[in-house]
């Protein structure tokens, strides 16, 4: 089983409660916990300390991605201490108000992506991913791949 230590000393494991903090959503300030409470899963999608333009365009490339293609069962989210809007556009944006959540999911040092499913538990992590891996993995999750069926629509044309 995956797992590891936060920068606070937790162990995060897959299966546990998503470590809960404050967000800013919408202008309000609100816990995590709550936020994710929609039924649907929601991958966090954790800017890192300071993102750089890179950091920006790769997480707003898997939003984007996993907004079109799997928005009926995924809500993206992007975690970042950046309250500017001008970096992330019209991206479902939380603010992560003093920082405790990016030093409880380990993340202020580099993008990472975080699984939760709807009954709150992490389900899957990873600092190091391609939108490519991800899609894998939610193929194995739901036997359904965005590439595999992109081919197959553009072979039957």
């Amino acid at each position: 089983m995956q797992n590891y230590f936060s920068a606070i000393g937790e162990k995060i494991t897959l299966g546990m409660p998503a470590p809960d903090g404050y967000i800013e959503h919408l202008d309000q300030v609100i816990h995590l916990r709550a936020y994710l409470k929609t039924g649907k899963i929601h991958f966090l999608l954790f800017s890192g300390d300071i993102p750089n333009g890179e950091t920006v365009d790769f997480l707003s490339d898997v939003y984007d991605f996993i907004d079109h293609c799997y928005n009926d069962l995924i809500t993206p989210c992007i975690i970042t201490k950046n309250t500017s809007n001008d970096l992330w556009g019209k991206r479902n944006l939380l603010w992560d108000c003093n920082s405790l959540l990016h030093l409880k999911y380990n993340t202020e040092d580099a993008p990472s992506l975080y699984s939760i499913r709807p009954d709150g538990n992490i389900d899957f992590f990873s600092k190091a991913f391609t939108i490519a891996e991800m899609d894998r993995y939610l193929e194995m999750l739901y036997h359904f791949n965005y590439y595999q069926t992109q081919s197959v629509q553009i072979q039957l044309q």
